[in-house]
């Protein structure tokens, strides 16, 4: 993971209302969420935005297809 995907990840999930809202929706083993970020660079400054997909109760076998059960 390259170092500002990170520095997302870290920030995102330091915040208690995101990660409140995780622990409520991955509640089951299967469970994913999954982070997609974009990122505008500029010489002094970053800027970017980023959208937490969860995947809840997929089917059994279904891990490596596309997943029908996107909430955000």
């Amino acid at each position: 993971m390259d170092k500002k995907r990170q520095q997302a990840a870290v920030t995102i999930g330091s915040h208690p209302e995101v990660a409140e809202k995780l622990d409520q929706l991955l509640t089951r083993p299967a469970d994913r969420a999954y982070l997609v970020c974009t990122f505008l660079e500029c010489v002094q400054n970053d800027q970017g935005v980023c959208t937490i997909y969860t995947v809840t109760n997929p089917p059994p076998g279904s891990r490596t297809g596309p997943c029908e059960k996107y909430r955000q």
